[in-house]
């Protein structure tokens, strides 16, 4: 999947609060930068597996 030149488009979720504080410590501590990073990594990752 190539990303780099494709528009991005903003998605707003709503999550409780110990869920999202839970996602920022794992995915800070997997080196993530922002959610946005995690999430990309994420969501190809489960486009990729769903493909198979």
């Amino acid at each position: 999947m190539t990303l780099k030149n494709e528009k991005n488009q903003t998605l707003q979720i709503t999550l409780p609060e110990s869920m999202v504080q839970e996602f920022d410590q794992i995915s800070k501590s997997k080196g993530y930068q922002t959610r946005s990073q995690a999430l990309k990594d994420i969501i190809s990752k489960f486009i990729e597996e769903s493909k198979c």
